[in-house]
């Protein structure tokens, strides 16, 4: 009897616990009743527009404004200069290697063009090596002695260009034993013992003009030695507007006879003694600016009108005697008459005080009058007026030294290489003298050896001073 009761016991516990629940969940064991796990519902992601989706725009001149998605819903502005979608247009600028080796007088090249809109605008350039010259097209670079290839930059982009030394007119040398005699390329004799000369060309040809620069002295009594050395004082207007008036007929006469140089008058000063033997010392010691030439104005001494020192040696500051010297009372034709002395001319036999040019002896003189042009005068010799006289070439036609005048002698050329020729001996040397002091020399030049002398053993030019 007892054990039923147990039994029925646990029936009773088992039908009671099936008939407490209706949950099947918690039965994994019955296959009839899978369980079915629970998805959350996710969390919407915002949709934006991507950064930089433009929503408007608006242009101010060149300068654009555009209002833009920033990728986090929210917008920003974004401002552009210069924004081609405004019309803003890039500058152009081009620059052309006209010629990248050169040296102090054909010099390197470059053609910069630089515009904006049709319009030039200003560009920059950074050169070491040489000295800029600023032209129409762009820019020339003259050496300053430092050869080899050199880089520069212009307009923000880098060129190379080299410089080399000056050509000259190198011919033969006869030895004649105790003196030789050089014969240029071209053949002709050139004094003994000079130098060969810078040469590019027949002045027919080579018409560059090359600058002498002078300096002009006055004598004045308020300016007393100190110690031996002058004090340079300013001169009164008077002899200011001499001097500027002097150098401009100068260089008119110059370009009316196919003379191709031109004088830069680098001041005026007074002193009380403008010794002309001595003062090109002043422009050693920096008393005065350098120079090719020291013009003075002083008494040239009874029955004279000027003296200058005659050489035919230029180049590398050796032009001892760089000075002329012409009396107050005296016309521009001294003035000329005794410059051409100091670059080599000579009176030629037909004065009284004969004697040829140490440049080039055979026509580095003068002609007397009925030999230029009819009844004219060279202006290396003595008589004719300052309207009847000029220096001579066989390239230069009669008609250009007096277009008015004895026209039956238009179609003659001026002067003679067989005799007397001197504007075309001065032509000859114009380059040389203008390197007596090389203003674009650079301290650290390679290009400044000795000057080599034809003979090798030929050291100092004899220089005389002439008096007129």
């Amino acid at each position: 009897m007892k054990g039923i009761i147990v039994i029925a016991t646990l029936l009773c516990l088992t039908a009671c616990d099936k008939g407490g629940s209706n949950d099947n969940s918690s039965n994994p064991s019955n296959p009839n009743n899978p369980t079915t796990p629970v998805t959350p519902t996710p969390t919407p992601v915002p949709v934006y527009d991507p950064q930089g989706t433009v929503y408007s725009s608006e242009c101010d001149e060149y300068t654009l404004t555009e209002v833009i998605a920033d990728g986090q819903g929210g917008e920003e502005e974004r401002i552009t200069q210069d924004s081609t979608e405004c019309g803003y247009e890039e500058p152009v600028i081009t620059v052309e290697v006209v010629q990248d080796t050169g040296d102090r007088f054909d010099r390197v090249q470059f053609k910069v063009s630089a515009t904006h809109y049709g319009e030039e605008i200003d560009w920059d350039f950074e050169i070491e090596y040489g000295t800029v010259i600023k032209t129409e097209d762009g820019i020339e670079i003259a050496s300053d002695g430092r050869l080899g290839t050199h880089v520069g930059i212009i307009a923000g982009e880098e060129y190379q260009y080299t410089f080399v030394r000056e050509p000259k007119c190198e011919g033969t040398v006869e030895d004649h034993g105790s003196f030789s005699i050089p014969y240029d390329c071209q053949g002709y004799r050139q004094g003994s013992g000079t130098p060969f000369y810078v040469w590019y060309g027949e002045p027919d040809v080579d018409t560059r003009i090359v600058y002498w620069d002078v300096i002009q002295m006055y004598a004045d009594a308020r300016y007393d030695g100190l110690e031996g050395r002058p004090l340079i004082g300013e001169p009164n207007d008077y002899t200011l507007y001499r001097s500027e008036h002097l150098v401009k007929i100068v260089n008119e006469r110059f370009e009316q006879w196919g003379i191709h140089v031109r004088i830069r008058l680098l001041g005026t000063y007074a002193t009380i003694s403008p010794t002309s033997l001595t003062y090109h010392k002043f422009i050693e010691d920096g008393t005065l600016p350098p120079a090719d030439f020291i013009a003075n104005n002083q008494n040239a001494g009874a029955g004279y009108c000027g003296f200058a020192g005659q050489t035919g040696t230029f180049r590398d500051h050796k032009m001892k005697h760089r000075y002329l010297t012409f009396h107050n009372g005296c016309s521009a034709d001294t003035w000329l008459h005794e410059m051409g002395h100091a670059v080599g001319l000579g009176h030629g036999p037909q004065t009284d005080n004969p004697g040829g040019g140490v440049t080039f002896p055979d026509f580095a003189q003068g002609a007397g009058g009925g030999s230029v042009c009819g009844p004219h005068y060279d202006m290396m010799t003595y008589g004719g007026g300052w309207n009847s006289k000029s220096f001579t070439s066989p390239y230069v036609d009669c008609e250009r030294h007096y277009p008015d005048n004895y026209k039956q002698y238009h179609g003659t050329p001026s002067g003679d290489t067989t005799y007397s020729a001197t504007g075309y001996a001065i032509n000859r040397v114009r380059y040389d003298v203008s390197l007596v002091h090389d203003e674009w020399e650079h301290p650290e030049a390679t290009d400044n050896p000795p000057e080599a002398m034809v003979d090798p053993d030929y050291n100092e030019p004899v220089y005389q001073v002439i008096y007129d």
